[in-house]
């Protein structure tokens, strides 16, 4: 039986957290393994970091929902998520047939959210992806 990403978009506006969407990432046992899944290739990219400790009350919402057989929660900044896109190409999500797997933000890309700071609403401070197995 396989397992899938659960992925929330996280925005910080005035110093705390909110939920901003929450992208449906396809499975690809390839890119769980980078993200930090266990026992699969171990190869990964990233270690589990656990949910982060200001994560906003929808995500932990929808975290405390899924308490059974969930793993490897763990978040990624706007610069991890680069690195993921980039070891993706399949995951652009300016590539409409693909989908839009690593989400929008404010009509531009996540995790280009550092390098275009100037394209997002000035209100919001900084961006991440939370995230875990099920």
């Amino acid at each position: 039986m396989g397992f899938d990403i659960k992925a929330h978009i996280e925005v910080k506006i005035d110093k705390q957290w909110h939920h901003y969407s929450c992208p449906s990432i396809l499975r690809n046992y390839e890119l769980m393994d980078f993200l930090g899944a266990e026992n699969l290739y171990h190869y990964n990219r990233f270690k589990a970091k656990g949910l982060p400790e200001d994560i906003s009350v929808v995500t932990r919402i929808a975290y405390n929902k899924d308490t059974t057989n969930l793993f490897n929660p763990s978040w990624l900044t706007p610069d991890e998520l680069k690195i993921v896109s980039s070891k993706f190409p399949q995951l652009d999500p300016f590539n409409i047939m693909r989908g839009n797997e690593l989400g929008y933000l404010f009509d531009n890309s996540v995790e280009r959210f550092y390098q275009y700071r100037e394209d997002y609403p000035q209100e919001i401070e900084d961006v991440r992806m939370v995230f875990w197995f099920k």
